[in-house]
């Protein structure tokens, strides 16, 4: 597998975190000020922790303590051994809590992540004091935009079994993900990571999120959250991501100029809206 970490943007320090009978997953960690609320950010499918959040732990570290795993079968995370299973990565983030000796923390979810942070409050009510649910929904449907770009995903991921042949194509499969990225050197960054995944689970990752549904149990989310979403997503329909929002009691809604892949093609601007959200789902718990 390759590793890219040196040629990453500033990212801050990092570690392989043994979880308790599960493996290991390598933990990006921001200390924050003392006592800061702590956030667990959680990235999407076919990301990684580095790929999702490279922009954001610089405008949280100033107000949030931050933990960002790499998600079981992605990047460095718990490898899967067994089908790929949603419920398992939000057991892995509690388990990560536990090594942290962490009572609470606000869950950050990124699409797939986002389903992730929905399973963490469903499964371990009392350890999230909060939600910020980003690019996400209650369930995707077999929404046709989705499964076209989760399929470029595993396509890139795939490309680091493919002989140098076929190396060309990647370029085509790099346009459709990351052609509005204007900064090249990030663009090709961007698809190393993700061919830092392994194909068989981001593959049974797919079917897993496929058959993910909240619809029957979101309303009773109790924990202040608030939905990011961005203005021209085609992947998760923005009608999806605003019933996610109205079916939670008392989410804030953010807006973000930028596509489903916003966090890597307008980092900035994603960034800066995020921060804000986390910012008020931290006062909103503490009231």
């Amino acid at each position: 597998m390759e590793d890219d970490r040196t040629a990453a943007p500033s990212l801050p320090p990092g570690s392989n975190i043994e979880l308790d009978g599960r493996g290991s997953t390598y933990v990006r960690q921001v200390e924050g000020p003392p006592g800061a609320p702590v956030l667990l950010l959680l990235h999407g499918l076919a990301a990684t922790a580095d790929l999702n959040w490279f922009s954001c732990f610089d405008g949280l570290r100033q107000s949030f303590r931050v933990l960002a795993p790499d998600l079981r079968g992605h990047g460095a995370g718990v490898g899967a051994t067994t089908k790929f299973d949603l419920e398992q990565c939000a057991d892995d983030v509690a388990a990560l809590m536990d090594v942290f000796a962490l009572d609470r923390v606000i869950a950050v979810g990124y699409s797939m992540g986002g389903f992730v942070a929905q399973l963490l409050w469903h499964r371990h009510r009392s350890n999230v004091s909060g939600l910020v649910l980003c690019a996400t929904a209650t369930h995707v449907n077999g929404n046709r935009d989705w499964l076209t770009y989760q399929t470029l995903a595993a396509a890139t991921t795939a490309l680091r079994f493919m002989p140098r042949a076929f190396h060309p194509k990647a370029d085509l499969i790099a346009q459709r993900l990351f052609g509005t990225i204007d900064d090249q050197s990030l663009r090709d960054w961007a698809r190393r990571e993700m061919r830092r995944n392994d194909l068989v689970s981001v593959l049974s990752a797919m079917e897993a999120v496929v058959r993910f549904s909240s619809t029957d149990w979101a309303s009773a989310i109790d924990v202040p959250t608030a939905v990011l979403i961005p203005e021209s997503d085609r992947v998760v329909p923005i009608a999806s991501q605003r019933e996610l929002a109205d079916a939670i009691p008392a989410a804030s809604v953010y807006m973000v100029d930028g596509d489903h892949g916003v966090c890597v093609s307008a980092p900035a601007v994603f960034a800066s809206v995020l921060a804000t959200a986390c910012r008020n789902v931290a006062a909103r718990a503490l009231a």
